[in-house]
């Protein structure tokens, strides 16, 4: 009978054990306290950091992602996956909402005579797979579905282990991330200049407490906390211009100018659904901040050839330390085009990568939007000026991600 408890007593104490190693080696979550993300090793020289456009989820969208009554968004990442997950943060401005107690856009079309986003659940799914970490939320969009919808919004980011910006349920104590990037700390801020006509609904402490208007003094203030709470690096997104407008607005180009005044290290615009110039701002203080007006649509249904809502970037940001500072050390693109149809997969929305290597691959199997594929890419490089360089082949960026089901 001893020999029995003894023999208990051992097996019990070797499963305690094997729990707590099991406890002590667990991953850390990535909406930790610590706001950590590392897709690999941890200590680095060097970080790269993606930056998308509007990641939109419209209503012919949610249509072509219908399939036996479920929604899969995921194949309209497929060629441009590699680029997102490689890069140590990605970065994306979310223009929907997804609140499961409001109709979906593609059962309702307009709300107050505006177009009207609310996406379901899978798309933020497929935005998380697509290896997206943090979303900037400050757009025109961001209260179509009033501040219940909002609030659902964000709990839902929350879920999926995104972290987020721009929009807030009122609990947080700052309206800016700062995200530990392998020892680099980057700070994210998103601001909007104005909302759509659902704001109305808004009391003015509602919109104070829940959205992010821009104005310069709250950008000073901004990045005079963030540098005190040890951002080495600022990244402000912000949502400004007119749509359909290649060239930034007389305003963009002002608030670019405040906030790398202010203190932002690069500046990165949206909402015009087209992509826009690079340039460099000169501050007083003698720094050289880059700036981009307009990424375009990361993904959407606004294939209008016409307003060349289908062009597209992604950026890439290589950060390193010099001289005490985190500085940009390389600054691509990459061109991108959405095919409202792709012959070759038979599906519909889907952004692909203007590289040689993707322009020969559809020469073989789609001759004519190769050839579009070569027009529209010498557009976008012209369009994006001479400030940045794009990726035209599969050795200046990541091998392109053919298809992933």
């Amino acid at each position: 009978m001893k020999r029995k408890k003894s023999v208990l007593r051992v097996f019990l104490c070797i499963l305690c054990l094997i729990f707590l190693l099991a406890a002590c080696t667990e991953e850390p979550s990535s909406t930790s306290a610590e706001k950590s993300v590392g897709k690999r090793d941890t200590a680095k020289k060097q970080i790269e950091i993606v930056v998308g456009g509007d990641l939109m989820c419209q209503r012919r969208q949610q249509k072509a992602a219908l399939r036996d009554g479920k929604f899969d968004f995921r194949y309209q990442f497929d060629y441009v996956r590699n680029i997102v997950r490689q890069a140590d943060l990605a970065i994306g401005n979310l223009e929907t909402s997804v609140a499961s107690s409001w109709p979906l856009s593609i059962e309702q079309k307009r709300r107050y005579g505006q177009p009207y986003l609310n996406a379901p659940e899978e798309y933020l799914s497929a935005v998380k797979d697509c290896g997206f970490d943090v979303l900037a939320n400050a757009n025109n969009h961001s209260c179509d579905t009033g501040i219940s919808g909002l609030r659902q919004t964000l709990k839902k980011q929350d879920q999926y282990g995104l972290l987020h910006t721009g929009a807030f349920s009122g609990e947080e104590k700052d309206r800016f991330l700062i995200v530990d990037v392998k020892g680099f700390k980057i700070g994210i801020v998103s601001y909007a200049v104005y909302y759509n006509r659902s704001v109305r609904e808004l009391s003015g402490k509602e919109v104070e407490r829940h959205l992010n208007y821009y104005s310069r003094e709250k950008a000073e203030e901004d990045f005079l906390r963030m540098r005190e709470e040890g951002a080495e690096f600022i990244l402000s997104y912000f949502h400004c211009g007119r749509e359909y407008q290649l060239e930034p607005t007389e305003r963009q180009v002002q608030i670019a100018e405040e906030m790398a005044e202010s203190g932002a290290d690069y500046v990165v615009g949206g909402h015009s659904h087209t992509v826009s110039s690079f340039d460099r701002i000169e501050t007083s203080d003698g720094r050289e901040v880059p700036v981009v007006y307009s990424l375009g649509n990361f993904v959407s249904h606004m294939t209008y050839r016409e307003r060349k809502s289908d062009h597209a970037m992604i950026l890439s940001l290589k950060l390193k330390r010099e001289d005490g500072r985190v500085v940009v050390s390389d600054q691509k693109y990459y061109p991108c085009l959405m095919v409202n149809r792709n012959e070759e997969t038979g599906r519909r929305y889907q952004l692909i990568p203007l590289t040689d290597k993707n322009i020969e691959r559809f020469t073989d199997t789609d001759r004519a939007l190769a050839e579009r594929m070569k027009r529209v890419r010498k557009t976008i490089i012209g369009a994006a000026g001479p400030q940045c360089h794009p990726v035209t082949t599969e050795t200046e960026g990541v091998s392109e991600n053919a298809k992933q089901f």
